[in-house]
């Protein structure tokens, strides 16, 4: 088995990525798209290092809009504050569903 050059490459990601990256003034820890989530370096509340994951924003997007197209579909017909308010409903369950499982 071998890894293709153009998708595989190494990155400085970790506990100590950000101050090696501060100190040589290159900016931020890079991130990471892996089985559907952005791995991003960060800190959890008590200052410690933690990897956060969302959702890659490309897959989170062509999801909530095939759902607003579908749900556009079925509410043709019916008043504007009913469709407002059905859709609203319908997207925050789905930004429940497939939104970030954990982030910040």
């Amino acid at each position: 088995m071998e890894l293709h050059p153009d998708k595989t490459r190494r990155i400085e990601f970790g506990r100590n990525a950000e101050q090696n990256r501060k100190r040589r003034a290159v900016g931020k820890p890079e991130t990471f798209n892996f089985l559907g989530f952005t791995h991003i370096s960060g800190k959890d509340r008590n200052g410690n290092f933690t990897v956060k994951r969302r959702t890659i924003r490309k897959r989170m997007r062509a999801k909530l809009s095939a759902c607003m197209i579908r749900w556009r579909r079925q509410a043709n017909g019916s008043s504007q504050s009913s469709k407002a308010t059905s859709t609203t409903t319908r997207s925050r369950g789905t930004s429940a569903a497939y939104g970030s499982i954990e982030y910040g």
